[in-house]
């Protein structure tokens, strides 16, 4: 796997000011989008993957995005290789939000909090969600999910590897490698921010 380094620098200037915080926002609609980002990324002591996986509705019984308004991200965390640190992951403490180009706002949602009609999708919901722990060395690292809250019907919507954003009546798509994923995490007790591109990925494949 090629790994990618961050330029916190580029991010801050491609995101401006619209991404004010974790939460859902109605930025001025369609900005121009920043450059995209690689779903594989290291930035010093930290390695991460961004996934979504198209063909979801295998592993949990539904549509996620259509049935519980939430859009499924595997994520994969660990020790980037040759580092020598301590990561520790919380969920919720990590501040998880994905930017839209338009610079929209998407908060997380967490796994517990997250209902179907089907008993059978909500333990699968639950139980590979990303928790709290210390993050392995890359090398042994394994995909978790996170959730990002897709809101009321209407206001976003996910089909085939694209989000799309309804300001009126007007509609914009976005592939998913447009977006960004940003989270907190700490390395050896400090705290840091990191960023990273999603792809969409076809297939079915979860822990």
């Amino acid at each position: 796997m090629k790994l990618y380094v961050s330029l916190f620098a580029s991010l801050a200037l491609a995101l401006g000011g619209a991404c004010r915080s974790a939460e859902r926002s109605t930025a001025a609609p369609f900005a121009a989008p920043f450059p995209a980002m690689a779903a594989e990324n290291a930035d010093g002591a930290v390695a991460v993957e961004a996934r979504h996986y198209t063909d979801h509705k295998r592993v949990f019984g539904v549509d996620l995005p259509r049935e519980a308004r939430v859009l499924p991200v595997a994520l994969k965390l660990g020790l980037a290789p040759g580092a020598s640190h301590s990561l520790r992951f919380d969920p919720a403490r990590a501040a998880l939000r994905l930017y839209l180009p338009d610079g929209t706002v998407v908060a997380s949602k967490p796994a517990a909090a997250i209902q179907t009609q089907f008993k059978r999708a909500n333990e699968r919901i639950v139980a590979t969600a990303l928790d709290a722990r210390v993050l392995a060395p890359w090398s042994a690292a394994r995909e978790a999910n996170v959730y990002f809250d897709l809101g009321e019907a209407g206001e976003l919507f996910v089909k085939r590897g694209e989000i799309s954003r309804r300001v009126g009546e007007e509609v914009r798509t976005f592939g998913l490698e447009q977006a960004l994923i940003g989270f907190e995490l700490e390395v050896d007790g400090a705290p840091r921010s990191v960023f990273v591109g999603l792809a969409p990925t076809n297939g079915a494949r979860y822990p």
